[in-house]
């Protein structure tokens, strides 16, 4: 496998070589300019209303192409450094999931150029899936408060924005990176642009052997000898192949449309929780996940004073995945396996939006948002094959819609106040054995209010208060996940009041921002383990928790001076639980905070250019002390640590056209072994070395 991969990156350069001549004279000087810019029709926003924009500038956190692709990450769950208030972790289904301020992953939306990248079934969207290659922004949105992004935004949202050309011409750019484990990650891009037709077209292909065990790994459980000889993290390998192309048209000056089309094959293992008892632990594979959506876009103004905007967004997404199940880490299909799960998920989506303008300080913006999601699950227990609550084939669907409407007023005197609400309704016309939920419905409401004041040129001021709310995912409410659960059908929403009061200041070469957050929540989902008198098998079960509190500080920075550039991002974070008279289903303990919620999270990019050809950059994620149930109902501590890479660049060119990029990155320099949650860790210490050539 590898050698075929060597080969096709061979290929691939020698292809990108053999165009240099027609692109010497083509693209003459095309490095001395910025030929890369963001995808603005995949963004969830509209075009016309400046002073939305403006909020968005004050409570948008805005991560570059150019941090992106000098991190060398092959997913987006290698991002964390530069995603301020942010944690990804890997959880007990092998899923990297992210946090942000205490919300967790159902809370939040992931938007890929305006799609959702939530499973509508479960609601939550796993980041190793994801390839950074095509992005060429991220933005993350913690107040919630847009009517654009729909229901079940409760706390925050991520866009993964693609790129596109700036200008007339074609460019190309290949990379190619391996570890000293075996880990080869290659990756292809195409970008053309000819008058109205803007194109881009990227294949990537990453293969690993596993995690790198870091020092004191091998003490770990369901650790077996020849990884731990290897260095490598039992059952943590993964194969990702990436398709993804887009062509946008430029119907006239006023309009456009764009279609885009991906597609995601892996295969991965699922690093079981050191800590679980055998009878209770995952040890799970993947031994195939796909997805294919595609993405229609389309903008109209209809004058070019922007007075009214339009913009539609459409969706098609098909996600297929396979479980198996084991009852030892032999993982053999013919002796150890116990069971088999297959889920398969339709979903179709759209929003369409529009922005009128009232007068020269007054916007009004509309939004719809709906999808209709089936999906279809069927599960075999090899080891009781005459049980029905282990061996089904069920089907579910759902259709969630959100229509909200704001009004967007901008003062002379520096103040921009918006005001908003929306309306959310779920619908659940099948829902498995549950025959009595069938075509029943639950809705909820939404209400933003902002108000940022401009000090001066330097200084800006914003207040935020939002209510959200999220609908229980089916899969939180109705499903076993393979006799794990005990369904729940009687979940009720989540909902939230989320607070923030921030300041911002900013230069030419400096920007900070402190921001303060008070979040308050009802019903929280969380999961319990029940106790042998609810359930023998002492199985797990969401319930409802009456409210809990999450407050803390955000400090944000970055900074550019001469060859020296910092971004650099700090946040604490307190939860506080408060129950419900009703106890009887906790065990053991009563919680007064809320599992996996670090107390401090920090993030660190430094880079120096030492010469023209020359640059190095150093980086730091601190993940600080946190908590979590172990399964016998005991909080247990995850102690906090922070984790240091380093990277070396060496840039060359040959003519005026072709750009090389050597580079040496070591991640976790000091080997330091941390989890990430209760029994699941973070790579060890990793030593890549990597090719970059554009045209």
């Amino acid at each position: 496998m590898i050698l075929h991969i060597l080969t096709f990156s061979i290929l691939l350069i020698l292809f990108n070589l053999n165009q240099f001549s027609y692109s010497q004279e083509k693209n003459k000087n095309l490095l001395k300019t910025d030929t890369i810019k963001t995808f603005k029709l995949g963004e969830i926003s509209v075009g016309s209303d400046k002073f939305t924009q403006k909020i968005n500038e004050i409570t948008t956190t805005v991560v570059p192409f150019k941090i992106i692709n000098d991190l060398d990450a092959s997913s987006i769950n290698k991002l964390r450094y530069v995603l301020p208030s942010s944690a990804i972790r890997t959880n007990s289904r092998g899923e990297a999931t992210m946090f942000i301020r205490g919300a967790t992953e159902r809370q939040l939306a992931v938007f890929f150029d305006g799609m959702p990248l939530n499973i509508p079934w479960d609601g939550r969207a796993d980041m190793s899936f994801v390839p950074t290659d095509i992005l060429g922004n991220i933005n993350i949105n913690n107040s919630t408060s847009s009517v654009l992004y729909g229901a079940n935004v409760l706390g925050g949202a991520i866009e993964l924005n693609t790129f596109e050309r700036s200008s007339d011409g074609w460019g190309s750019s290949f990379r190619i990176q391996s570890n000293q484990l075996g880990e080869i990650w290659t990756s292809e891009s195409i970008d053309f642009r000819a008058g109205a037709f803007n194109n881009l077209f990227n294949v990537s292909y990453m293969t690993s052997p596993g995690l790198a065990l870091p020092s004191d790994g091998e003490s770990l459980n369901y650790q077996n000898k020849t990884d731990t000889d290897d260095n490598i993290r039992t059952n943590t390998a993964q194969n990702r192949i990436n398709i993804f192309a887009r062509s946008e048209y430029e119907i006239d000056e006023l309009s456009k449309i764009s279609l885009s089309l991906n597609y995601t094959k892996d295969d991965k293992g699922v690093q079981a929780e050191s800590f679980q008892p055998l009878n209770n632990v995952r040890l799970w594979q993947y031994p195939n996940r796909d997805r294919l959506f595609s993405i229609l876009n389309f903008e109209k103004a209809f004058n070019s004073n922007n007075d009214f905007v339009l913009k539609a967004t459409v969706w098609y997404d098909s996600y297929n995945q396979e479980i198996n199940a084991y009852k030892d880490i032999s993982f053999s299909d013919d002796t150890s396996k116990t069971g088999n799960q297959l889920d398969n998920d339709i979903t179709f989506g759209a929003r369409i939006s529009g922005s009128l303008k009232l007068d020269n300080t007054t916007y009004l913006n509309i939004a719809a948002n709906t999808l209709f999601s089936e999906h279809n699950e069927k599960a075999a227990d090899f080891t009781n094959l005459t049980n029905t609550n282990t061996n089904y084939n069920l089907d579910f669907s759902q259709q969630t819609s959100s229509i909200g409407v704001d009004l967007v007023k901008d003062f002379s005197s520096g103040f921009i106040f918006k005001i908003g609400g929306a309306y959310d309704i779920h619908t659940t016309p099948l829902t498995g054995n549950f025959k009595e939920l069938e075509n029943t419905s639950i809705n909820d409401y939404a209400v933003f209010v902002n108000l940022n004041y401009n000090l001066n040129e330097n200084i800006d001021l914003s207040w935020v208060t939002n209510r959200r709310s999220r609908f229980p995912a089916m899969r939180e409410a109705l499903s076993g996940a393979l006799n794990r659960f005990i369904a729940n059908p009687s979940l009720k929403p989540e909902s939230g009041i989320i607070n923030e009061l921030g300041i911002s200041y900013k230069e030419d070469n400096f920007k900070t921002k402190l921001t303060g957050f008070y979040n308050l929540y009802d019903n929280l989902i969380v999961q319990i383990r029940l106790n042998k008198t609810q359930d023998v098998d002492r199985r797990r079960q969401r319930v409802n928790l009456q409210k809990a509190n999450v407050s803390g500080l955000e400090w944000t920075n970055e900074y550019k001076y001469k060859d020296l550039g910092l971004r650099f991002n700090l946040t604490y974070i307190n939860t506080v639980v408060n129950f419900s008279s009703d106890t009887s289903n906790f065990d053991k303990i009563r919680i007064d905070t809320l599992d996996n919620r670090p107390s401090l999270l920090s993030g660190l990019v430094l880079n120096y250019r030492v010469t023209d050809d020359f640059t190095s950059q150093l980086e730091m994620d601190y993940l600080g002390k946190s908590y979590q149930v172990d399964s016998d109902g005991y909080y247990q501590t995850i102690k906090g640590n922070a984790l240091v890479n380093l990277r070396l660049n060496y840039n060359f060119q040959i003519g005026d056209s072709q750009l090389f990029d050597v580079f040496l990155r070591v991640n976790n320099i000091l080997d330091t072994f941390r989890e990430s949650q209760l029994g699941i860790i973070d790579a060890g210490r990793n030593i890549n070395l990597g090719l970059t050539y554009k045209i």
